[in-house]
């Protein structure tokens, strides 16, 4: 058992509590009794000497007492110096200075759980705050063979039954119980929290805009919840719904969905409730039982273990390392402690009443063991009723005169007990004739009157008190509730006056470790502070007419020498002289004293004692926000760009968790349920990154702070969701675009790209468009092949009409709006066209994956899925009812067709297609030619029709539909030197919109291809054009023969080309004629004047194509 426990403590504590908790088998067993009756007087004993009214402090201090004779007579005297002596004595007795040994250092150990083999034995008066020594503690494993789970602690209150366990408290947290109850459901030690967890609701077919979900357990707080019209497919997430639950409910209300969703995720964290602490209460009746539980669940604990008149506590812990950082906690409780004998009722019953504790303190054993006899028990009566008198605190409330409520320890002699215990009544006990006689804190009405007649020798008076004793404003302790019963401060109490007459102000300190309540200490303050001032002390020879005196009665002196008449005084000292008179010691009296005003207390403490945060309760972390897009991207080292996501936070309000706490923080995907941890941070972080993250993929974040004792926040802090934008942002639009037309070429130029997915891994995109009145990118086609992120100009073939840019970024978003540039100048080169290729409006060429659609005048892709794939086909409406099916025109318009969308696009538009021109181009030869393209396309989304959009027109981003960004339209050309009609040897095939060709024949095709399943494309307008440069051929310097000079082209012309001759040396008279003019060449004849054929130099041109 020992080292079970031993484990547990190990497990629990620091290194300073590794220590073995043992059984205390010397108080199980019943101590021998230290103060036994011995102690108290015998009734030969007579006492003279009275303790004062602040308490029995002269028989603590030892002051001078006289022995009493067999007869009761008593012998002796006490000087002058004597009673300065006792005054003084008693003075120091109750003001002596504070040590660590002394009220404070005492209230505290009693609260701590004492882990000792020797303790001394207590009794509670009262009401207390108290602990005791650990008599028992022992581990066992918890459920499913948790090793030392719970840590079992019997804990002993008092030594003797008490009338209650009010409160208990682990460290500084109160537990509170009702009757019968085991296990706190209020306090920290009472977990609630929330486990996450999701739930999956499917929605069959979709259709619902509002669904309740039954999660099946109680929901402690809800996270999150993302509606998917595909499942887990992240493009088509559903957020910000309207969300309804309470806690403790089981059930969700999830509003405002499209009625597309097939499925909704919920993240909730799922209630969980349990009591760490289980607290049992024994009050040590004579008859008290063993606790069942314990035996039950601890070996060595016996029915035999019971515990009779031990009040104690019984403790189980289970582990948990947020509630016990620190190790073993501190237990102690408010007890309500002894049930009180009233003399004046003959019942016994709890009570605080300062008179009836300080009777049973003087009948116990423990204490002065007396019986009846030995106590005045008129005196005792007096004392409790006047310890409930009512004295007024203002406004209607009440408060009892004197309290009594602390701990009386037995390793403290009953005199010093006894000298504690009387503070609280502002009183004395005295002993005279054998018999204790008390005397609480009040005035007497004195009933015997002395005078001059009463005298047997001179009188002696001390008219005031020394210096050295004086002061003017008392201040001290008491036990304070409201700082877990721990010495406290009260209001200082002060007499101007007083302070005025002393030329000074001068303190004195007081304990009062039975005192409670602050405006009470005030009260005894202030009665301490008044009788110090009715300092004269007078030494009174009586005759024994004063034998009907007794110690701490009052008396009238009224003696015409000192101007005092019916003056009052009280005894002090009481002696048999031996001449047979009564020597007595007199202090002054007065009945103002006692009197209180409530103007004169203090009621609220004027400066707390600390401001400081409960170290066991640990802030809540704030608001966590996310966020995500181009400026938190990161280029990593190998060149790759990287999302991350923002979590920021704001900082704990609590300085100390700031300087010395950390951060935990967890992450998960919306849809997931496991999360997983961050590294720690300190807490006065406030920001930080999580990379990577997956772009359009939804991320939840918590965080809660821990202490430097390792307490966490009760509750995590939950981000909403945040789905990752990254790389999925668009990039900026393309900015500073402009065209310069150079050699037949357009020299584009623009701004640097500012994003960096563009500028590593992006590209610029060019669009081109005969349209000059409604450009658009949806109907511009590409123009020119890949073109770098990182580049700032191309050069591309110059077309008259629209340039459209735009940027991509490496995951192939393009940018918003596109940059446009428009250019009307003609090429600067002279072109002649020499052939057009058209295909529109009929498309007869090939068709792979294309099909002609005339209610749209042009080609498009096909859909991929098969009418036999498709449900009854009269449902679309019979077959048979049509006129001719080759008649039917549009099969999209078959009636009742709606149900499959358009038939041309069933199972999704295919991704890419092919249409090969009817023919090829022979140019006969090979000539250099410029070929130049013109395509008329738009694209359109085959799945967004009117009747397909359920949310509200106002929410429609465009009624014409989104733009359609993945659709392209490519044409390809492939060309030969060869005759075609022969074997010819083609090209392998490239693309083009515009280029120069040194070809004989070339043949073309277009490839339309989408990017998305109801994304198509449709071509209205394919035309090329075949241009060819002016080409010149020219000689110099040519002898013509004397007659017809055949010239004979190089390379034969187009056409007919234009032909120029300039004659070198021709007479007057002389001409020439050109003639026979064609593709090839031409003829030319010089003649003189009278017609005869002549030979002459001459230069030729030929200018064509």
């Amino acid at each position: 058992m020992r080292q079970k426990a031993r484990r547990w403590l190990c497990a629990w504590a620091g290194p300073s509590q590794r220590r073995e908790a043992r059984e205390s088998s010397s108080y199980l067993q019943r101590q021998p009794k230290q103060h036994g009756k011995s102690r108290r007087p015998g009734m030969a004993e007579a006492v003279a000497a009275v303790a004062a009214w602040v308490g029995s402090a002269v028989l603590a201090s030892g002051a001078t007492v006289a022995a009493a004779t067999a007869a009761g007579l008593v012998a002796g005297a006490v000087t002058s110096l004597a009673i300065s002596f006792a005054v003084g004595s008693l003075m120091g007795a109750i003001f002596k200075p504070r040590t660590q040994n002394g009220f404070a250092a005492e209230a505290q150990g009693r609260t701590q759980v004492v882990r000792s083999n020797v303790q001394p034995r207590n009794m509670i008066y009262g009401r207390a705050m108290t602990s005791g020594p650990l008599i028992f503690a022992a581990s066992t494993d918890g459920p499913g063979g948790k090793k030392n789970q719970f840590m079992h602690l019997v804990i002993a209150l008092a030594d003797h039954e008490c009338d209650g366990i009010e409160e208990v408290y682990i460290g500084e947290e109160p537990i509170w119980l009702d009757e019968g109850q085991y296990y706190p459901n209020s306090s920290k030690y009472y977990k609630t929290w929330g486990e996450s967890k999701t739930f999956t609701r499917a929605i069959p077919g979709g259709g619902l805009t509002e669904v309740t979900v039954d999660v099946g357990e109680p929901i402690y707080s809800f996270v999150s919840a993302v509606g998917y019209r595909q499942p887990f497919d992240y493009a088509v997430e559903e957020y910000g719904y309207s969300v309804s639950w309470s806690r403790g409910s089981s059930t969700v209300t999830v509003r405002g969905m499209s009625p597309d969703v097939l499925s909704v995720v919920l993240t909730y964290e799922a209630l969980r409730e349990k009591s760490y602490v289980r607290i049992k209460k024994h009050l040590g009746a004579p008859d008290q039982g063993a606790d069942g539980d314990l035996v039950a669940e601890v070996p060595g604990w016996t029915w035999d273990h019971r515990l009779r008149g031990v009040c104690y506590l019984y403790v189980r812990l289970e582990f948990d390392a947020d509630l016990f950082p620190n190790g073993l906690p501190n237990i102690k409780a408010v007890v309500r402690g002894k049930r009180l004998y009233n003399p004046q009722t003959g019942n016994r019953y709890w009570t605080d009443n300062w008179g009836l504790c300080i009777y049973d303190y003087l009948r116990d054993e423990r204490g002065f063991g007396c019986s009846d006899s030995d106590i005045d028990l008129q005196s005792v009566i007096t004392a409790a009723l006047i310890s409930d008198e009512a004295v007024p605190l203002g406004g209607g409330i009440v408060q009892a005169r004197y309290r009594c409520n602390g701990i009386v320890m037995s390793d403290k002699s009953p005199r010093d007990n006894l000298a504690e215990l009387v503070t609280a009544g502002a009183g004395v006990v005295v002993t005279a004739g054998g018999v204790f006689r008390v005397f609480a804190g009040a005035y007497d009405i004195p009933t015997v009157t002395l005078t001059e007649s009463d005298l047997r020798g001179p009188i002696k008076v001390q008219p005031r008190t020394s210096r050295k004793d004086l002061f003017n404003v008392v201040k001290g302790t008491f036990v304070d509730p409201s700082k877990y019963w721990q010495p406290g401060d009260f209001p200082a109490v002060r007499n101007a006056t007083y302070a005025s007459n002393d030329g000074e102000v001068i303190e004195r300190d007081i304990e009062l470790p039975f005192t409670t309540n602050s405006v009470m200490a005030q009260r005894i303050a202030k009665i301490i502070l008044e009788r110090s001032r009715q300092s004269i002390v007078v030494e009174f020879p009586a005759k024994l007419s004063a034998f009907q005196l007794t110690a701490y009665s009052t008396v009238k002196l009224t003696l015409e020498k000192f101007g005092w008449t019916n003056k009052v005084f009280r005894v002090m000292s009481w002696k048999m002289s031996e001449d047979g008179g009564v020597d007595l010691v007199l202090n002054e009296e007065a009945a103002a004293v006692y009197d209180w005003n409530f103007g004169n207390a203090t009621v609220v403490d004027p400066a707390p004692d600390t401001n400081l945060p409960n170290p066991f309760q640990v802030e809540k972390l704030g608001q966590i926000t996310l966020d995500s897009g181009e400026e938190h991207l990161i280029l990593s080292q190998s060149g790759v760009v990287t999302s991350r996501m923002r979590i920021r936070w704001p900082e704990p309000q609590d300085s100390s968790l700031s300087l010395t706490g950390r951060l935990e923080m967890e992450y998960k995907r919306a849809n997931e349920s496991a999360w997983t941890a961050l590294p720690p941070l300190t807490a006065d972080t406030t920001s930080r990154f999580l990379s990577p993250v997956e772009d359009g993929a939804p991320y939840i974040v918590r965080g809660r702070y821990v202490s430097t004792i390792g307490v966490r926040s009760r509750d995590w802090t939950y981000s909403p969701i945040h789905v990752v934008v990254g790389k999925l942002a668009p990039p900026s639009n393309l900015t500073g675009l402009s065209l310069t037309a150079m050699n037949g070429m357009a020299n584009l130029t623009w701004n640097a790209a500012t994003d960096l997915d563009v500028r590593n891994g992006g590209q610029a995109r060019i669009r081109h468009t005969t349209d000059l009145v409604q450009p658009s990118w949806g109907s511009a086609i590409d123009i020119g092949g890949y073109i770098s992120g990182a580049a700032n100009s191309a050069q591309l073939p110059l077309l008259t009409g629209v340039y459209l840019t735009k940027w991509i970024d490496s995951t192939g978003h393009e940018s918003p709006q596109e940059t446009m540039v428009i250019t009307t100048a003609p090429s600067l080169l002279d072109l002649n066209v020499v052939e057009t290729v058209q295909e529109h409006p009929a498309f007869p060429g090939g068709k792979t994956n294309i099909v002609y659609d005339p209610a749209l005048n042009g080609i498009k892709l096909i859909g991929a899925g098969l009418i036999d794939d498709q449900g009854l086909i009269d449902a679309s409406g019979l077959w048979d009812d049509q006129p001719a099916v080759d008649g039917l025109g549009e099969i999209d318009t078959v009636v009742g067709s709606g149900g499959w969308g358009l038939i041309d696009s069933l199972g999704g538009i295919v991704n890419s297609g092919t249409y090969t021109f009817a023919g090829s181009v022979d140019l006969g030869t090979v000539e250099k030619s410029r070929l130049t393209a013109t395509i008329d396309a738009v694209s359109f989304d085959t799945g967004d029709m009117i009747d397909f959009r359920y949310d509200l027109i106002d929410s429609w981003g465009s009624i014409d539909g989104d733009r359609i960004n993945d659709t392209v339209v490519a044409l390809y050309i492939r060309t030969t030197a060869d005759d075609p009609a022969g074997s010819p040897t083609w090209s392998e095939w490239q693309r083009f919109s515009m280029g120069d060709y040194e070809m004989r024949a070339c043949q073309f095709k277009v490839v339309l291809e989408s990017g998305a399943s109801t994304h198509n494309v449709v071509v209205t307008a394919l035309l090329v054009s075949i241009d060819m440069p002016d080409r010149r051929e020219y000689a110099r310097d040519v002898v013509s023969a004397a007659g017809p000079q055949a010239v004979v082209f190089s390379k034969p012309f187009r056409i007919v080309p234009a032909i120029g001759i300039t004659a070198q040396n021709m007479a007057n008279g002389n001409y020439f004629t050109v003639t026979s003019k064609s593709e090839s060449g031409f003829t030319v004849n010089f003649f003189t004047s009278a017609g005869t054929p002549v030979s002459r130099k001459f230069d030729w041109d030929a200018i064509g194509y």
